[in-house]
């Protein structure tokens, strides 16, 4: 999928990959463990989501775990808990 900069979704919903020059490959990495830090800003959570998003639709990937970490919980909290919850209401 290298070369696409905006997601496109069966909602129409187009989501700009653009923001940091990593983000996409990240999206579309399909590798089991991936790490995706930088700092504030850098689109971490949301592109978190939307690689979720992604692999959540592909058999390969039913039962799978997730995991956000932080230094304190009062970080998860305040940021990905947040994100995580717009994006999956």
């Amino acid at each position: 999928m290298a070369g696409a900069a905006v997601l496109t979704q069966a909602d129409d919903l187009d989501i700009d990959l653009t923001r940091h020059a990593d983000q996409e490959a990240f999206v579309y990495d399909d590798r089991r463990f991936l790490i995706w830090f930088g700092g504030r800003g850098s689109s971490k959570t949301s592109s978190t989501c939307l690689h979720i998003m992604r692999l959540m639709n592909d058999p390969a990937w039913y039962g799978a775990r997730w995991l956000f970490t932080a230094p304190i919980y009062a970080q998860i909290k305040k940021g990905p808990l947040l994100t995580f919850d717009e994006w999956f209401e």
